[in-house]
């Protein structure tokens, strides 16, 4: 059927333009007179609906509408023609429509009235929206998984407030309100990295539902905020699953055995793993930390204590070493020595005076009485050394020049 406009008059040199424009166009494009009987269909209607053209042209719209819905759509299309106007159809509800292989489509359809000389014509612009809709689910699971985590993160403390409870019970602790500081102290690291992480990817999946809502989110902001979510999802996993071997190590503190499990594990990807987690600690500061670890190291260990570990020396070197706003430098370096593993954490502060370098492993000792210090951190990165791992642990230091801790194990 030739299209004519009464801008233009009956030419056949308008109508093949208008041909060509429907064609290239990258959505589906048909167009339907006031009986709904399809007049003209473009190459994206045949792909998306699975029909050849001349399997539509002539048939009535309605075999593209659901089952389900098809028998209001007449008096929906009577009720546009009545009053045609460029406008989206069905705002607010989910449209689909039905393939030839029966199959139901999600998409958005635009509708804009032509007036020829045949009389008024819908040009129906029809855009898969199967992908959004896959986004759309994607962030109800990623938002179903953040509350998730969020719920571990509560019952953590939850947990936390358990293992105070028995801390403060014990009879063989000399101090327990210092304990208990320290407890809360350490504990808040992994802990509060998670809530931070967290935080964050509830914001990242609200900015996305809102982009999503608005048709703004591209494929590119979506693979990105995809990484996004899935790095932070890696982030409060990873600490709450610390969060729960903190708590077991500090028993140590408190009783005189501990059940701590152990497995086999790739000591730089570990590591990094540790070095992930404490990322959100250090962005706020101009500090970094260098890790030198052959890939291939493998070694059957507890996990836990070597997480505490690495955090409790992170922790004391940004604490203790650096003066404010400095950009320290903390560089772990791994080797093997025989049959077991050297690693040495070594920062570039400002030191450690002689007279305070041998009792810096003795438990409540701290140069920070009353600012927030515990002199727990380097005494359980001690006794985890020694009693859990098996090995020794030595620190040299330099008033000026740094220090350096070298476990062996």
């Amino acid at each position: 059927m030739a299209i004519n406009f009464p801008s233009a008059g009956p030419s056949d040199q308008h109508d093949e333009r208008f041909r060509l424009v429907v064609e290239a166009s990258p959505n589906a494009i048909l167009m339907v007179n006031a009986e709904g009987i399809i007049t003209l269909v473009n190459r994206q209607t045949e792909q998306l609906f699975g029909y050849a053209r001349e399997a539509l042209l002539g048939q009535p719209v309605d075999v593209l509408v659901p089952l389900r819905i098809r028998e209001h759509h007449p008096r929906l299309r009577e009720s546009y023609f009545t009053r045609p106007s460029h406008r989206p159809m069905g705002a607010g509800r989910d449209l689909f429509g039905l393939t030839s292989a029966g199959r139901e489509v999600p998409i958005e359809i635009g509708l804009s009235p032509i007036r020829t000389e045949e009389g008024v014509f819908v040009l129906a612009s029809i855009i898969d929206i199967t992908e959004r809709k896959r986004g759309e689910q994607a962030l109800r699971d990623l938002n179903h998984s953040l509350e998730t985590q969020v719920q571990e993160t509560q019952r953590a403390l939850a947990q936390l407030k358990v293992a105070q409870g028995q801390l403060v019970q014990a009879e063989k602790m000399a101090s327990l309100g210092s304990l208990v500081a320290g407890v809360a102290h350490e504990i808040n690291t992994p802990v509060g990295v998670g809530v931070t992480a967290a935080s964050h990817l509830q914001g990242e999946v609200r900015a996305m539902r809102l982009a999503a809502r608005d048709n703004k989110l591209t494929k590119a902001q979506f693979e990105k905020l995809l990484l996004s979510f899935e790095q932070a999802s890696d982030i409060i996993l990873i600490n709450l699953r610390r969060a729960a071997d903190l708590i077991k190590s500090f028993k140590l503190v408190a009783v005189d055995q501990s059940s701590d499990e152990q497995r086999r594990i790739n000591l730089k990807a570990y590591i990094e793993e540790v070095l992930l987690s404490l990322r959100p600690k250090l962005k706020a500061s101009r500090h970094r930390i260098e890790l030198d670890c052959p890939d291939d190291i493998e070694i059957l260990t507890t996990p836990g204590a070597l997480s505490q570990i690495l955090t409790n020396l992170v922790v004391n070197s940004v604490t203790h070493a650096f003066e404010p706003d400095s950009a320290g430098r903390m560089t772990i370096r791994v080797s093997r020595q025989g049959e077991r593993v050297e690693l040495c954490f070594s920062d570039d502060g400002k030191g450690i005076s002689a007279e305070n370098l041998p009792r810096i492993f003795d438990p409540f000792f701290t140069t920070r009485r009353g600012q927030g210090g515990t002199g727990l951190g380097l005494n359980i990165v001690f006794n985890l050394v020694h009693q859990t791992l098996g090995g020794s642990v030595e620190v040299a230091s330099t008033p000026g020049q740094g220090t350096r801790f070298t476990l062996r194990f």
